[in-house]
């Protein structure tokens, strides 16, 4: 089966419409980790450590087994529309790029809520540089969360481990915090999703090297609150388009920029829709020469 074609029909799909939310698998998860959440008893640190570990088992090992499932279809047609339905849902490009663009507004009001919507910050008291700021690091890091790594685990396990990948970040993104509620809980969380974007993140980090070399040691003040995972396509979106990028009270990258503007979100978009496709194109290429997935 030539698995490269499933890749480019999904690629396709995503590039042409974002599911409701109805329909979209990882708000299913989304929604499903948050109540089991909002309804959990107050627990000691031992037993949120431990719920919190069997919650992100449970969840992974049900989109596993969905992604093997879908194998068991014999009526071609069917496959292929389930087969690219879940592929799709795994990865975001399209969705991506439309919610950073909305942020290239120069209404303050309209920027806020835009920002909003794609950071976890509070954004109330925030003037427009940092906006565009949080617009731009939103940008990076989401490339590694919703292109890199999901195409990556399909390259190495197919379906299966493209969909264990997006129900581990979700999770991340539900209970993977560090407030008093969620510190136990979404520990195991935080350590598992860290592990899955490891390798993925540091693809861009060769990037970086190609880019800068090493002349980016020593360039954030302060990385307090910012995963490494995070800091590195967040240092290579700061470098190409000159900015600083910086969340107040927790870290601030590439001083030597100016505060970002709303043409810095333009050329952001950009970078992301080059770069999205370049790895997307290259995944395809590496899938029709080497027939992957192999085994899923």
């Amino acid at each position: 089966m030539e698995w490269w074609i499933y890749i480019a029909a999904a690629v396709m799909l995503d590039a042409m419409l974002e599911y409701p939310n109805a329909m979209h698998p990882v708000a299913w998860t989304g929604r499903l980790i948050g109540a089991i959440d909002k309804a959990r008893p107050p627990m000691g640190k031992d037993a949120e450590l431990l719920f919190g570990t069997l919650v992100l088992f449970s969840i992974v090992v049900v989109w596993v087994a969905i992604g093997f499932a879908v194998f068991w279809i014999d009526y071609f047609p069917v496959f292929v529309i389930i087969y690219i339905y879940l592929l799709k849902s795994s990865f975001s490009v399209g969705g991506l790029i439309r919610h950073v663009k909305a942020c290239e507004t120069e209404n303050t009001e309209e920027l806020r809520a835009n920002v909003a919507k794609i950071v976890g910050r509070d954004v109330t008291s925030l003037d427009n540089h940092h906006l565009y700021s949080a617009a731009i690091e939103s940008s990076a890091e989401n490339i590694v969360d919703s292109v890199i790594s999901p195409l990556f685990y399909f390259a190495i396990f197919g379906l299966p481990g493209a969909l264990a990948y997006r129900a581990i970040n979700t999770a991340d993104a539900m209970i993977g915090y560090r407030d008093a509620r969620h510190l136990w809980f979404g520990r195991a969380t935080a350590a598992v999703d860290y592990a899955a974007n490891y390798v993925p993140a540091r693809i861009f980090m060769l990037s970086l090297v190609i880019v800068k070399g090493r002349k980016f040691k020593g360039m954030v003040e302060n990385i307090s609150g910012l995963r490494v995972n995070g800091f590195y396509p967040m240092l290579l979106f700061s470098l190409i388009i000159g900015v600083t990028l910086e969340k107040l009270n927790a870290y601030k990258i590439n001083s030597a920029g100016r505060m970002p503007e709303a043409k810095d979100v333009k050329a952001a978009v950009k970078i992301t829709v080059i770069t999205s496709y370049l790895f997307i194109f290259m995944l395809i290429a590496i899938s029709f020469a080497f027939g992957l997935p192999r085994w899923c």
